[in-house]
């Protein structure tokens, strides 16, 4: 008699707890949203990671006579309009945000960058951006240890 009342309220303690899910459909859906947000989380905190791993600083050479990874370069555009970049190997969105001393920058392995690498004051480069192909000419190239500023642009 006691086990069967222990068995009996059992299976309406079971029938009681249903989840979220079957009672609503709406319940269990934060938990497992919070699940898929923490997988993506988790696989770019070791895409990141691996890019750590494999990473090495590089000092680049302090040199302003070709457009090389470290530089600063001043590019004029077909339409007259000027940009300031520094030919950087890999920086991060929003690495140097609007207002800051220091100008964008760009990375080598970028259409643009891959354009400019080796070229000098004075030549034009092309490039494609989309389906347009879009021509440059290296204004000015500045040394490494000149770039932290603008100003010296």
């Amino acid at each position: 008699m006691i086990q069967r009342s222990q068995q009996k309220g059992h299976s309406s303690a079971q029938e009681g707890f249903q989840s979220g899910a079957e009672q609503d459909g709406h319940h269990d859906e934060g938990f497992q949203l919070s699940l898929r947000e923490t997988a993506v989380h988790d696989a770019r905190t070791r895409e990141l990671q691996s890019i750590l791993d494999s990473s090495e600083a590089v000092q680049p050479q302090e040199q302003n006579l070709r457009a090389e990874f470290g530089v600063g370069l001043v590019l004029r555009y077909e339409d007259g309009s000027l940009d300031r970049f520094v030919l950087d190997g890999y920086s991060l969105p929003d690495e140097h945000p609007e207002g800051s001393s220091r100008p964008h920058t760009l990375s080598v392995s970028s259409p643009l960058g891959r354009a400019l690498i080796g070229s000098r004051q004075g030549e034009k480069r092309a490039f494609r951006m989309g389906t347009r192909n879009v021509s440059v000419m290296v204004e000015k190239i500045v040394a490494p240890s000149k770039v932290d500023d603008i100003s010296n642009f």
